[in-house]
């Protein structure tokens, strides 16, 4: 049970920055941030990402 709360944390470290900086993607193009990866999303990935971390925070959540 370990490896699925560590999974699943790993899952949220690596997804929340990614719809962070997807939502702020006018940000970094207006103040032409470089060496900065932009992030464009599809309104069905957006929706399938906050879908994933809801899903890793009740399995953190659920298993811990």
């Amino acid at each position: 049970m370990f490896y699925a709360v560590l999974g699943c944390t790993h899952g949220l470290l690596m997804l929340c920055p990614c719809i962070y900086r997807a939502l702020f993607v006018q940000f970094y193009i207006y103040t032409r941030v470089k060496n900065v990866p932009i992030i464009y999303f599809s309104f069905s990935g957006l929706i399938s990402c906050i879908l994933a971390i809801g899903l890793a925070l009740g399995v953190t959540f659920a298993v811990s």
